[in-house]
């Protein structure tokens, strides 16, 4: 098992050491998660990763009624050299003008969520965060991708992730690299969380898209439904 040092939540400024959220400012298209089948397993287990000493050691966990799908990663700041901010947009701008130009040209373009139907199969690899994968389903597969390039070349932010994305719902960040020993303790957690879905909890059918705005990754404020 390969990881870095410091993990990415910590080294872009996310989180403290200690797992305190940071001031971090930005825009999203996301959909809660929160009437989905699979909701309160996962707020059961968020109670499971809760009561594990790790928890503010190792990793932090998100409040799970912050749980989503990122469907399009908005404006924000990418390292100390600078932002993800739209190309049309002085870097200047304030947070609060570039999400209403995001709203401005969703509307502008006639935007609208296609369908949004995702299945739970398995966990990303434990490097940054604790997160568990949606692979879109049906006609969300070909549909997704026509959103996405809509909304890229509607805001003018189209990052170098933008065609190999993978959906997926974080629970948590990481503090620290985890030993070979947590490694194998969360994998196996992980693992066994996944297997006891049922057909309809692996399922997470979601409605409209959410421009969301954030001053940090531990709440997000609908601005615009579409």
């Amino acid at each position: 098992m390969k990881s870095r040092k410091v993990p990415a939540g910590v080294e872009n400024g996310k989180f403290d050491e200690h797992g305190k959220a940071l001031p971090f400012f930005g825009n999203t298209v996301i959909c809660h998660i929160n009437d989905a089948e699979i909701y309160p397993r996962l707020c059961e287990f968020y109670a499971q990763l809760a009561d594990i000493e790790l928890v503010n050691s190792l990793y932090t966990l998100l409040p799970s009624q912050s749980y989503h799908i990122t469907l399009f990663d908005g404006a924000c700041k990418k390292s100390e050299e600078g932002w993800y901010w739209p190309s049309e947009l002085a870097i200047e701008t304030p947070l609060t003008l570039c999400t209403d130009f995001f709203a401005m040209k969703i509307r502008e373009h006639e935007i609208t969520s296609p369908v949004l139907n995702f299945s739970v199969n398995t966990y990303k690899p434990l490097l940054n965060t604790l997160a568990i994968t949606a692979q879109p389903t049906g006609e969300t597969v070909g549909a997704i991708p026509i959103f996405r390039n809509r909304l890229a070349d509607a805001v003018g932010i189209r990052r170098s992730n933008h065609d190999n994305y993978v959906y997926h719902i974080t629970l948590g960040y990481f503090l620290r690299a985890p030993s070979q020993e947590e490694y194998s303790q969360l994998s196996a957690l992980l693992e066994k969380f996944i297997q006891g879905l049922t057909d309809e909890e692996r399922r997470v059918v979601l409605h409209q898209a959410e421009l969301c705005q954030y001053d940090n990754i531990t709440e997000f404020s609908p601005k615009l439904f579409f």
